[in-house]
């Protein structure tokens, strides 16, 4: 099994979630709300898995993972996470979205058996209905490639 390259060169557009969205612990966030997709627009999703221990079956094995299907992403914006009020220390596997190149989003994702959802330094720790990431994933297109350029 190898460990794919990958080069960086997009620019970074990440959108802030609304301030005050946030206000206390099991509440309701969508951080995906904010992603526009519209017919005229690219948009591509990139799931970048570094750690597959304790990982969904549902996930297919592989390490990079992409789609173009809007309907697919569009999926994303319908899922709520429940604010946590904490954050865990190792994440390794990442999601990033792309809007016409730009990065439009970008963070830790955990995909495991047990528990499903997203870290990162705005929001910390939220969480998701376990399977509900994983039901999306799954239909991405594994990509073989030793060398990725996002």
């Amino acid at each position: 099994m190898y460990n794919p390259i990958i080069i960086e060169n997009k620019e970074e557009n990440s959108q802030s979630l609304e301030s005050g969205i946030i206000t206390e612990k099991n509440g309701v966030i969508k951080p995906f709300d904010h992603l526009i997709i519209d017919k005229r627009d690219e948009i591509k999703a990139i799931l970048i898995i570094r750690d597959r221990e304790n990982i969904s079956n549902e996930i297919p094995f592989g390490h990079i993972f992409k789609s173009s299907n809007k309907e697919a992403i569009n999926k994303l914006k319908l899922l709520n996470f429940k604010y946590t009020g904490a954050d865990i220390a190792t994440v390794e596997n990442e999601i990033i979205i792309y809007e016409n190149d730009k990065i439009v989003f970008r963070s830790g994702i955990v995909l495991d058996s047990n528990k499903e959802g997203l870290q990162n330094s705005e929001f910390g720790w939220i969480i998701t209905e376990n399977g509900n990431l994983s039901k999306i994933f799954k239909n991405f297109n594994r990509n073989f490639s030793p060398i990725i350029e996002i």
